[in-house]
């Protein structure tokens, strides 16, 4: 009743429950009942009051609003790390995939002919 009062439709998470019942590569000891997971289709300008509402109704365990995407931003040059962030090690010596074949796919090389870079 809440649903169409609000017009709100559900649909699964993670596919049909046929569907989850095939899939025999994941075991599932330990795994939650991924036919319990969905989505809520509707109401976006009231998200976080209709979010409030639906995790209050019973046999509801929680419900969250996904926050919307943030485009990725390149960091300045001048700026400065704040103190005690921690620095990303270099793994340039575990991604063998970068040389040359048969390991990987010459990246190195391409790297320095024409377009190679992403440029343009």
């Amino acid at each position: 009743m809440f649903l169409s009062d609000e017009q709100l439709t559900l649909q699964p998470l993670f596919g049909s429950e046929e569907r989850l019942q095939q899939s025999t590569l994941v075991s599932t000891e330990n795994v939650p009942d991924l036919a319990l997971f969905y989505r809520v289709r509707g109401g976006e300008s009231r998200a976080q009051e209709l979010r409030s509402r639906i995790a209050a109704l019973p046999g509801i365990d929680t419900a969250y609003v996904k926050p919307g995407a943030v485009p990725a931003t390149m960091a300045d040059e001048d700026r400065r790390l704040k103190e005690g962030t921690p620095v990303t090690p270099d793994f340039s010596g575990r991604q063998g995939y970068l040389r040359s074949a048969p390991e990987g796919i010459d990246a190195y090389w391409a790297w320095q002919r024409p377009g190679g870079s992403g440029q343009g």
